[in-house]
Order: C-alpha cells, then sequence, then structure tokens
C-alpha cells in the first residue's frame, strides 16, 4: 500500500514539472487573432486601438481610398465650397475609368449627393474621378488635397496617388497606407459626418431611371455580405486590386458602442467579411466601458508650495471611465497630474490638473481635476519657513 502511494506522489511531482509548465505555456500563446496580414480594431469614440496585427506595415489601399474622397467631400459640403444638389458633369476622362463603375457616359450629370451614393455603395471609380473633378481644377489638384488632409491627420505612411485607389501605372509609385492609417482616417468621417453611415448601409439604390437612350442602373453595395451579416453593421468600404488584396473597412453600433475594424490582404470576399466578423465579436464581447472613478469622488491632493496647506484635496470633475477588456478593469490605476501654474489661493470647484487613468504604461482617458475645498495663501512666516526647509532639503 505504500509503495502506491509512493508511486502516486512520484506521478505527480512529474505531471507538475512536465505537464504543469507545458500548459502553462500553451494558455500563454492562446490569443486572439485573425488570417490577414495586417489588422485593426478602434473604439471610435475615444480612438483606442484595442487588437492590432501589424497595424504600420505599408500596403495599397485599392478602393479604400474613397474614404478619403468621402471625407472631403463633406468637408467641402459643410465649409459651403459645394452643394448636395451641385450637378456634377461626367467628363469624358471620369467616364473612361475602369474597374467598378456606375456606367457613367461623357457629358451625364447627377447631383453630388447621387455621386456620392455611387461612391460609397457601388465604390464607382467614373464617379470618384468625376466629383474630384468637380471639387478641384483635376484629378490631381484633388490627389494633392488627398495627401495634405491625410498629413494633417497623422496618416504618416499614406500616399495618395489617384483618387480612386486603382493600380497607378507601371514605373510610378504606388498608392500607399496602413491598418492604423485607414481607422485614423475613417474615425474622422464617421465621427465628424455620421450621417455617411446612412450611404454606407444601403444595400442598393437605383442611380438611373430606364430612359429610349440608357437602360436602368442600380447601385448595389460591395460591402453586403458584412452589412447582411452582422448586427449594428452600417458601414463602411471594401477594396481589391491584385497588389492589394482583399481589403474592409467596417464599422458597427452595439449597446451605444461603435467599433471600426481594417482587415487588410486577405484572399477573397467571403475572406474578408468573415475575418471582420471575428473581429468585431472579439470587440463586442471582450471590452466594455469601467468607471474608474465617478464625477465627485476623491481622487488625493496636489501639491500647492504656497497654499495654507500644502496638499490640497481634490476631486473628479466627471466620470473618469475607459474602454478596457473585461480582465483588465482591475488593472487600471490612476494618478493627479497638477496644472503647472497651480498658486494659491485656491477656490473650491477650481481646475487644478487632470486625473488620469493608465493601464501599465497606457493612458486611457483623462479629466479635469477639482480643488474639493477653498485653499488660501500660506502667510509671510510659513512660506519663508518651507523655502528655508526646502532648500536644506534639496527640495524634496
Amino acid at each position: 500500500m505504500r509503495r502506491r502511494s509512493t508511486v502516486a506522489v512520484v506521478l505527480l511531482i512529474l505531471s507538475m514539472l512536465f505537464l504543469g509548465p507545458a500548459a502553462a505555456s500553451a494558455q500563454g500563446v492562446l490569443q486572439f487573432d485573425i488570417p490577414a496580414e495586417s489588422a485593426l480594431l478602434m473604439e471610435a469614440g475615444t480612438g483606442q486601438i484595442l487588437w492590432a496585427k501589424n497595424p504600420d506595415m505599408i500596403t495599397e489601399p485599392a478602393s479604400l481610398a474613397k474614404i478619403m474622397v468621402m471625407l472631403l467631400t463633406y468637408e467641402a459640403v459643410d465649409r459651403g465650397i459645394a452643394s448636395w444638389n451641385d450637378r456634377v458633369i461626367v467628363s469624358p476622362y471620369a467616364a473612361s475609368i475602369g474597374g467598378s463603375s456606375a456606367l457613367l457616359a461623357a457629358g451625364e450629370s447627377f447631383t453630388l449627393r447621387e455621386m456620392m451614393l455611387a461612391i460609397a455603395i457601388h465604390s464607382a471609380n467614373d464617379a470618384t474621378v468625376a466629383v474630384a473633378e468637380h471639387l478641384a481644377a483635376s484629378e490631381a489638384a484633388f490627389v494633392e488635397a488627398m495627401n495634405l488632409r491625410a498629413q494633417q491627420l497623422g496618416m504618416t505612411n499614406t500616399r495618395f496617388v489617384n483618387s480612386d485607389g486603382l493600380p497607378a501605372p507601371e514605373g510610378q509609385p504606388p498608392n500607399q497606407t496602413t491598418a492604423r492609417d485607414m481607422a485614423i482616417l475613417t474615425r474622422e468621417l464617421i465621427t465628424k459626418y455620421p450621417e455617411v453611415l446612412e450611404l454606407t448601409s444601403m444595400d442598393s439604390y437605383r442611380l438611373r431611371q430606364p430612359t429610349a437612350t440608357r437602360p436602368a442602373f442600380d447601385l448595389i453595395n460591395t460591402n453586403r455580405p458584412f452589412l447582411r451579416a452582422y448586427e449594428g453593421a452600417d458601414g463602411l468600404k471594401t477594396g481589391w486590386t491584385n497588389n492589394a488584396g482583399y481589403n474592409l473597412v467596417a464599422t458597427a453600433e452595439r449597446n451605444g458602442i461603435r467599433l471600426i475594424s481594417v482587415v487588410l490582404r486577405t484572399d477573397s470576399e467571403q475572406a474578408r467579411a468573415a475575418q471582420t466578423v471575428r473581429l468585431m465579436d472579439y470587440g463586442f464581447d471582450n471590452f466594455r466601458w469601467h468607471t474608474v472613478l465617478p464625477q465627485g469622488q476623491s481622487a488625493g491632493t496636489v501639491p500647492v508650495p504656497d497654499a495654507a496647506r500644502e496638499d490640497v484635496p481634490v476631486r473628479a470633475g466627471a466620470d473618469l471611465r475607459v474602454f478596457v477588456h473585461r480582465f483588465d478593469a482591475d488593472a487600471v490605476r490612476y494618478r493627479v497630474v497638477p496644472r503647472a501654474d497651480l498658486k494659491a489661493p485656491i477656490a473650491v470647484n477650481e481646475v487644478v490638473g487632470e486625473v488620469v487613468a493608465y493601464l501599465g504604461d497606457q493612458e486611457l482617458a483623462r479629466v479635469p481635476a477639482l480643488a474639493a475645498a477653498d485653499v488660501g495663501r500660506a502667510n509671510f512666516f510659513v512660506r519663508t519657513w518651507r523655502w528655508i526647509r526646502d532648500a536644506f532639503s534639496g527640495g524634496q
């Protein structure tokens, strides 16, 4: 009986030595992934990146370039440079553009809004070039505006050489972008002009009624597989060329949470939609809003050397909320960063700094830090004594 017990103990120790580390190691490498070469998931409200895979890998955007065209068009209308009722006349050059098109004829015209529908729904290259020519002196001038806006948005790895995203002529530099840059661009578009989602979520739209000389033409959404398969989906843009692969920038909203996903260089239309669904599911299933510090709650103190009390109590001026993985909520920490020019006297509810939330070294959110009480200035003798004390202690 004793021999059997000894054998059992030995087997238990061996299992801990060999199976235990192996199991822990396997658990450590079991992390979320999708087959796309480059991908990124972002929370739209804050711009916080929730997950990324090769987010700065440079690749061709294909028709994802049209997201910039949409942004510039909305901004032009917003500034009064253009109107949605403008008639956009199709030039011979625009009509000659190949690839995905609305079969526009030279001399034909549609309103700017109808052209935007052709771009947002059908990814029409001819409509894209026609809009570029309408808003600028030429497509080349419009592309300059695209690149300038990319620089302003901090899209450091993006370059546009045309408006539609088609491959550049042989020997010329191609369009280029990254998953991170596309997420930045998309967030700017949908948060600044959320009405664009009314267009990008349409299943189809009849652009041209049949006439004696022209057949009817229906715009069919190139993003149908994702829009139809995913609850809360309402955008945004597909892209494909041989060099770029199958790309999809998508967005969906559930329970007040909006996510942006970017999936680049997949193998097929089905793959880009399926991988986007997986990425979105990962975000919605695992990430939550977490209140680190409610509004009005004590956040600690800030040092004010010339105040009657050197450590002034502060409280959160708003809810300090972070969007984090459900397993990371308890790991979020915060600290108070005092205002640089802080001097007494200080009035209650005066902004004396910020309360900043962190997960490790990553900053997640910040809210104003308010003084929790009126604090007067220390008298001359107290300030002098503190000066002497600090001088002898090295200012510590």
